[in-house]
Order: C-alpha cells, then sequence, then structure tokens
C-alpha cells in the first residue's frame, strides 16, 4: 500500500476483493483481477472512535465490513451506502462503558454467528440475524468451560465446525456438538507445555494438523491420534522444516 505501512489484519470477501486493516491509517481494499486499490482513512471513525486503527477485519456472508478498532470495540460498514454504526450504538451494549480491542474475528460457517476475541474483557457470539437488542452472547473465564484466560488473540473454525481459541495460556476447543476440549497441559517438550506459549494464530492444514503461531516458539503443530494429543515446536532451516 505504501512503504512502511503496518498490516495488522487482512481478509477475502466473496466478491474476490481482499480486504486490510492498517494500523494508524484505515483500510485499504484490493482488486487483484484489476489491478485496483483504494483506502479509506476512515475519518468519520477517528472522529467517533480516536483511532483509524483497524486491528481485525471480517466481510460477513451479506457484505458487510466488520471493523475491530485498537482499543475500542468494532464498527459495521455497509459497503453499498459507505455509513457503519458503532457498537456503541446498538442496544445489546448499552450498559457496556468500555470494549478493548478486538484481536480476532471470524464467521462460523456452520450458522452464520460472528465471533470476536475481546482482548483482556471476553469472547462475543454476535449474532447478526437475531432480533435487534438480542444479538450478542459474552463468554468470559468466569462463565465457560471453554475459556482458561481473558487474553484470546486468535479464532479459528476447523473442518469440523469446531471452535477454536488460541492466547496467552490459552488453547481450547469448543464443540460443535457442545464439547470441550482444553489443551493447555499438552507438552511441547520436558519442561515446557501448551500454558508457556502466547498465540497469535491459528490454522489448519489439510490432514487436520493445528498449527500455532507464537510469540518466541516459532511454529507449533498440534496433531491427535487415537485420542492423544500432541505438540511439537518446528523449525525451519535453509528453507525445509525441521521437525
Amino acid at each position: 500500500v505504501y512503504p512502511g505501512e503496518q498490516l495488522v489484519a487482512i481478509h477475502k470477501g466473496r466478491n474476490g476483493l481482499y480486504w486490510m486493516g492498517m494500523q494508524g491509517k484505515g483500510v485499504c481494499s484490493i482488486d487483484p483481477s484489476g489491478n485496483m486499490f483504494d483506502v479509506d482513512f476512515q475519518q468519520d471513525v477517528s472522529l467517533r472512535h480516536g483511532t483509524t486503527s483497524c486491528r481485525s477485519l471480517l466481510v460477513d456472508q451479506q457484505g458487510k465490513i466488520y471493523e475491530g478498532l485498537a482499543t475500542t470495540g468494532f464498527i459495521v460498514r455497509d459497503t453499498a451506502t459507505g455509513e457503519f454504526i458503532s457498537w456503541k450504538d446498538m442496544p445489546e451494549f448499552r450498559q457496556d462503558v468500555t470494549m478493548s480491542t478486538i484481536e480476532s474475528m471470524i464467521q462460523s460457517r456452520r450458522d452464520g454467528h460472528i465471533w470476536m476475541a475481546c482482548l483482556s474483557m471476553y469472547i462475543l457470539e454476535f449474532d447478526p440475524e437475531a432480533p435487534v437488542g438480542h444479538r450478542a452472547t459474552k463468554y468470559s473465564v468466569y462463565s465457560c468451560p471453554w475459556l482458561t484466560s481473558a487474553f484470546i488473540y486468535s479464532i479459528m473454525e476447523d473442518h469440523n465446525a469446531n471452535l477454536w481459541f488460541g492466547g496467552a495460556g490459552n488453547l481450547s476447543r469448543k464443540g460443535a456438538d457442545g464439547s470441550v476440549l482444553l489443551l493447555d497441559t499438552v507438552h511441547i517438550s520436558d519442561q515446557r507445555t501448551i500454558y508457556d506459549l502466547t498465540i497469535y494464530s491459528m490454522d489448519e492444514d489439510g490432514e487436520g494438523n493445528i498449527w500455532l503461531a507464537t510469540q518466541r516458539d516459532g511454529l507449533v503443530r498440534v496433531s491427535e491420534t487415537e485420542g492423544v494429543w500432541r505438540a511439537q515446536a518446528d523449525n525451519w532451516t535453509n528453507g525445509r522444516l525441521q521437525a
């Protein structure tokens, strides 16, 4: 976009456009087929929220853009009109004085619900099809069994529609069938476990392995064989994976 700009979020919409969130510079959209890009510096957002830093991005199934803002919640922008609504204007959050940074957001393929990681506060489940005033459900370490940390940086849905939550000392799975899996105690070495990691991003490969991008331990591969979960820190040497 611009030399030296920090891109902190990227999402591909259903129409093929790529949307990128920039640290302090709004949102950029790129059409790879037409060699077109556009930057929205989001001065309207800055006037309302005091920031143009977009920490996370999601284009939902209706084409609306959910933007997670640094230190101050999220907005939903209508691409047809260009207008946005802030979480502060939603009846669901009438009692909320503040909302922290939304570090990660996804839309479930199973039911269309949008999940957001509100750093140091809670996990937010947002149902855009529910009646107004009843769209948001909050989950904290005190209210649900599938969280062990309030510092969640990444949410992922696997091929079986299970939801994964990764963060500081937390790797957990909320099963589509209602089951709960906590993997914090899985060893990655003789002395250390997943609890010792800070997980910033997660993805699933074609074999069902879960890959964790961590703060200090590089990539960690988590896999299950016959009901036993294992984790291994992997290193890349000369372009090759050395397990």
